[in-house]
């Protein structure tokens, strides 16, 4: 795995960034001494890697949807059963708008009695 500069964090100011620049409209009690602690808003550089494959993106001239191949859920599949334990079966759904299509899969696990995983941090006003 690569090395990642953790101790370079990059000046958000100027950035529209809700975190730094709109945390006393988000919270009443934040304040000048406030500390967040987003996990989901790092101020670190993105990874090279994510960079780059942004970068591939933007090159292509397209921003439509797309879909992945088989081999990109093997692989998550294969990261589950690996990684958590007590894990027997991974079903994973493709959803093209996450929180307006989030009900479908819980829906489904519901009606048959059967658990799910929701990942965190889950924005505040959907969990």
């Amino acid at each position: 795995m690569a090395k990642y500069n953790f101790d370079s964090c990059i000046d958000r100011e100027g950035t529209n960034s809700a975190k730094w620049e709109f945390m006393k409209k988000i919270s009443p009690y934040a304040n000048e001494n406030t500390i967040p602690l987003w996990v989901a808003d790092m101020d670190f550089a993105c990874a090279p890697e994510i960079i780059e494959a942004i970068a591939q993106r933007v090159d292509e001239k397209i921003f439509g949807y797309s879909m992945a191949e088989p081999s990109y859920y093997e692989s998550v599949q294969n990261w589950f059963l690996k990684n958590l334990t007590g894990l027997f079966a991974v079903k994973i759904y493709f959803l093209l708008v996450v929180l307006f299509q989030l009900w479908k899969p819980l829906f489904k696990f519901i009606q048959s009695n059967k658990r799910g995983l929701l990942f965190s941090p889950c924005l505040s006003h959907v969990c």
